[in-house]
C-alpha cells in the first residue's frame, strides 16, 4: 500500500476503489490506476475544482432535487438509480460521463452532481498534481521522428511512433501542421 501512495494521489486511489463493486474481486494493476486517474480528472474537469460547497446541503438532497426543472430532476433520479442499485458507483460514473454535455448545459445540475460526488462519495475534486515525464534523448528522438513522419504525411509510421511514445508513458497531442 505504501508503494501505491508513493506513486499516486490518495484521491485517485479512493476513486479507483469506489468504482470497483464491493462484491467483485479486485485485480490491482497500475494500468487500471492510470485509467482511474484519467477518469477522475474528467470528473474534476466536468464539475470544477471542489471542496468549497457546504456539506450541510446534502442533507436536503431530496428537497434540492424536487426544486430542479423536470429535465434536471429526471437526470438526477436516473443517475442516483445506479447508486441505489447495490452501490453501482461505476454505473453512476458511466452515466455521468455519458451525459457530460447535458451536465455542462445546466449549472444547477452540475452543482448537484458535484454535491453527490463530494458529499456522498467523499471525492474532494481538488485538481490533481500534474505528472511530469523526463524527456530522455530516446524520447526526443521518437518525437522528432514522429513530427517528421507527420510532415511527410506518413501516417502509418506516425501511428507506430505514437504507440511507442505512449508505451513510454508519454501523452501525444497532435497540432495542425
Amino acid at each position: 500500500m505504501r508503494q501505491a501512495f508513493e506513486r499516486c494521489e490518495p484521491e485517485v486511489l479512493r476513486y479507483y476503489y469506489l468504482i470497483h463493486h464491493y462484491r467483485s474481486p479486485l485485480d490491482f494493476s497500475w494500468e487500471d490506476i492510470a485509467s482511474a486517474r484519467k477518469s477522475y480528472q474528467r470528473l474534476i474537469n466536468l464539475c470544477g475544482p471542489g471542496a468549497e460547497d457546504d456539506a450541510r446541503e446534502i442533507i436536503q438532497l431530496d428537497a434540492l432535487i424536487d426544486s430542479l426543472a423536470p429535465t434536471e430532476r429526471e437526470f438526477m433520479h436516473r443517475m442516483l438509480a445506479n447508486l441505489y442499485d447495490d452501490l453501482n458507483i461505476q454505473g453512476m460514473c458511466g452515466f455521468i460521463f455519458e451525459h457530460a454535455d447535458a451536465i455542462r448545459a445546466y449549472p444547477m445540475l452540475q452543482k448537484m452532481v458535484k454535491m453527490v460526488l463530494q458529499n456522498i462519495l467523499g471525492l474532494s475534486l481538488r485538481p490533481l498534481v500534474e505528472q511530469t515525464v523526463e524527456i530522455t534523448p530516446e524520447i526526443q528522438k521518437l518525437i522528432d521522428e514522429r513530427v517528421q513522419a507527420r510532415k511527410e504525411r506518413n501516417w502509418k509510421r506516425s501511428d507506430e511512433l505514437r504507440a511507442q511514445l505512449e508505451a513510454l508513458g508519454m501523452t501525444v497531442r497532435d497540432e495542425k501542421l
